[in-house]
């Protein structure tokens, strides 16, 4: 669909009634979540979003050599998927999605265009004396970048398989959980699949105490191992040499979930991570030790009011030179509900990326430091309960200790269509 077609859609559903007619009378009958085959839930969602994007490159305005790399463009996203549970029993159940994602550029429309698909499994056990239990499988292949390093849009699938269990008896003040999860990571093209096809593994467990029914404290440990793809062969020692990248982590945390006060639930959690490198590579960080941070809370002051607050801190894989950086986020999403059908939503996100290791870029030699700033508002119109026009604008900009290779600033302006049954 156009963006010609997109406004003239848009500005026709946010037409009076009268002009309308019988043909918005004919499906207003509709409701949302009311397609069921059986015990079977089908909730089937499309859209369509044109956004003038200012650069989609992300990229500075003037580059290392001295080149102009800012390039803008028209998007057309065009959105569909399919959500469904299937409770088989009262102690069974299942539930699932696809999605899909649809990118026309404008410009240089043969090199940008892309689609990027989304499909998740779980089945979840409730069982006697307070047992619980989850398997899931989620899978993705996208063009979208892979962390806040990343800017260039490369095609790459990520796999996510986990399960976990709880046991928490009613009426017991006691509780013991665990998990485990193996995330693949696969570029498909030259040089990100030699620098980050990798697996990940995570596993552990938890234990606490139970403050209130739905308010828990507890401590845990997990153990990280992270295993890259690609090796090299050492003619000098005649054996196949593994990535000087693949590490083993220890993951101890504390922290308290659930209701937290009134008004107020999520999840606040703290710790200590010491990672350890297999090859002591020289010049190179090869131990590291930092506190590390998973918080998210939802305050809801008054009915139509919701406020989101996160914090996070943690190591994150580096594509080039250092091996590691810590990625330290910080976000406060908004959302209110006006009178009649408005809502008015805002965000924004401060992020600091501090890398482990000195590298050196345009004649300068420092460990590398970028600071990211988002902010985004918008606005979306709810004509019926299923189906919503919107409009939003968002800022997105990196400053770098080298300006020229990583700096970028970025201006989103959009408009949307969304149906969901």
């Amino acid at each position: 669909m156009t963006r010609i077609a997109t406004v003239v859609l848009a500005a026709a559903l946010l037409a009076p009634r009268s002009a309308l007619g019988a043909g918005l009378d004919a499906v207003t009958q509709y409701k949302k979540g009311n397609i069921k085959i059986g015990v079977l839930a089908l909730n089937p969602y499309a859209g369509v979003t044109e956004t003038y994007d200012s650069n989609i490159y992300l990229r500075p305005k003037v580059t290392e050599t001295g080149d102009k790399s800012v390039i803008g463009s028209w998007l057309t996203e065009a959105n569909a998927g399919l959500k469904f549970k299937l409770p088989v029993t009262s102690m069974h159940q299942f539930a699932g999605g696809y999605d899909f994602v649809g990118q026309i550029y404008d410009k240089d429309p043969s090199h940008n265009n892309g689609v990027n698909q989304k499909a998740d499994l779980a089945y979840m056990y409730k069982g006697p004396a307070g047992f619980s239990a989850k398997l899931s499988d989620a899978f993705m292949n996208t063009v979208d970048p892979g962390s806040s390093e990343l800017v260039d849009r490369e095609r790459r699938w990520q796999n996510t398989a986990g399960g976990m269990f709880d046991y928490a008896p009613e009426g017991g003040m006691f509780f013991f959980s665990g998990s485990g999860e193996h995330v693949t990571h696969k570029y498909l093209s030259a040089p990100m699949s030699a620098l980050l096809n990798r697996y990940e593994q995570t596993f552990g467990a938890k234990t606490g105490y139970r403050l209130q029914p739905k308010t828990r404290l507890y401590v845990g440990y997990r153990r990280q191992i992270i295993h890259y793809n690609s090796g090299a062969y050492n003619t000098t020692l005649a054996r196949y040499v593994p990535n000087d990248r693949n590490n083993k982590a220890h993951l101890i945390d504390v922290g308290i979930e659930g209701d937290i006060a009134p008004k107020l639930k999520g999840q606040i959690q703290t710790g200590y991570s010491l990672r350890e490198y297999d090859d002591s590579n020289a010049g190179r960080t090869s131990i590291s030790r930092n506190w590390i941070v998973s918080t998210n809370l939802t305050f809801n002051p008054v009915e139509r009011v919701e406020a989101k607050l996160g914090f996070t801190r943690a190591l994150k894989e580096a594509a080039t030179g250092p091996r590691f950086y810590i990625n330290n986020n910080v976000s406060f999403d908004y959302k209110h509900k006006l009178p009649g059908k408005v809502t008015f939503l805002a965000g924004v996100v401060w992020g600091i990326d501090k890398y482990a290791d000195a590298v050196t870029a345009g004649g300068m030699t420092s460990c590398r430091r970028d600071d990211l700033y988002q902010q985004r508002a918008g606005l979306d119109y709810d004509i019926q309960e299923w189906v919503k026009v919107g409009a939003a604008y968002q800022h997105r900009s990196r400053h770098s200790i080298f300006t020229r290779q990583y700096n970028y600033d970025d201006h989103q302006t959009s408009v949307s269509l969304k149906l969901s049954f």
